[in-house]
């Protein structure tokens, strides 16, 4: 804590194409490190303001930041939220990726998956065939689909709108997927 970073939990880092370091923290909020000391980014005030689950960098260069109290967009100094007004099913934003055509994939505690494209929301619950409503990871692979991990519902990949699930049974040791990684040939 004398470097000027808060707290002890770190839940996201980003290194930006810039160079800057971000990291997300429990209950400590967004910081982001200037090469001598951290400094706070301020999100807001709401509740579940102060932890950050997850973080991206976007085509544009602007921060997303994924947090309990809803989805951060940081840009030239602005930050602006979206929640459940915006159309989010949930505000507890646990995971993020970002389609090569710019699309915003969001993955929501107990809200499913959503996508933001162009401004406008759309979401994918259970109502859609998401197996479990909390997406714990998102990876987007070469061939256009993501991949998600659940926090129950297991591997689930959504390719062509249609959700298509490897439980537990494919090998896995439980439903439970934190986190998913692509290898050079795209397995």
């Amino acid at each position: 804590r004398s470097d000027g970073l808060p707290a002890e939990q770190i839940r996201s880092i980003l290194i930006s194409r810039d160079g800057t370091l971000w990291i997300g923290t429990e209950r400590g909020g967004l910081h982001r490190y200037d090469g001598r000391r951290f400094i706070r980014v301020p999100l807001g005030t709401g509740e579940g303001e102060s932890t950050v689950r997850c973080l991206l960098e976007n085509s544009e260069g602007s921060i997303w930041a994924g947090t309990d109290g809803g989805l951060k967009l940081i840009s030239h100094g602005d930050v602006r939220t979206f929640t459940r007004k915006d159309g989010l099913l949930s505000d507890p934003v646990w995971a993020l990726a970002q389609s090569p055509n710019g699309d915003l994939w969001i993955g929501t505690r107990l809200g499913g998956l959503s996508r933001m494209s162009g401004g406008v929301i759309e979401s994918y619950g259970r109502e859609r065939g998401l197996p479990d409503p909390t997406v714990l990871t998102i990876l987007g692979n070469k061939d256009g689909s993501l991949w998600l991990g659940t926090d129950g519902g297991g591997l689930v990949r959504f390719r062509d709108n249609r959700f298509e699930v490897l439980p537990a049974a494919s090998g896995f040791l439980n439903d439970i997927v934190r986190c998913v990684f692509e290898d050079r040939e795209g397995s």
